[in-house]
């Protein structure tokens, strides 16, 4: 039983008790709801961002055939992070994951991994503000960055 939970039972149950009255009181039932209400931070739904002067900080990884590949943050923690070792987009034997060697999305010799000196269809990384370019090492791909570059402004 949640300690909210546990202090609104108590103030009925002080209030039946003392007075019926306090119940038809609209100004009980202000405090009380009041009082039930978590703080503002532990409601918060925003995740932290620790390098939020990063240019690819909480851009969306897409691959070719428009699977979600995971978002470039610095957040090891975050379940949808390409740091997240153990993670859907960051473990290295995640089938979504662009460090996966021997997957489609990793390594270099898929056509859709960002390693892939020659791929024919890279991800694409969409920043915040909606700018995009060729997730890849595909120097032929314009415009690009390579998947270096990114960690790199994400870890600084």
């Amino acid at each position: 039983m949640t300690l909210y939970l546990k202090f609104a039972l108590l103030m009925i149950a002080t209030t039946l008790l003392t007075s019926c009255e306090t119940l038809n009181d609209p100004a009980f039932w202000d405090s009380l709801s009041a009082s039930m209400n978590p703080p503002s931070y532990a409601s918060s739904s925003q995740p932290t961002h620790y390098a939020s002067h990063s240019l690819f900080e909480g851009a969306k990884i897409i691959a070719s055939d428009g699977q979600f590949l995971g978002i470039a943050t610095s957040n090891k923690f975050d379940a949808k992070s390409i740091l997240n070792e153990y993670g859907k987009y960051g473990g290295q034997y995640s089938a979504t994951s662009i460090f996966n060697e021997y997957g489609k999305y990793g390594g270099s010799y898929s056509a859709k991994s960002p390693f892939n000196n020659f791929a024919s269809s890279p991800p694409k990384i969409i920043t915040k503000n909606g700018k995009w370019a060729y997730l890849t090492t595909n120097r032929s791909k314009s415009p690009s960055v390579s998947p270096e570059k990114v960690i790199a402004d994400i870890t600084k």
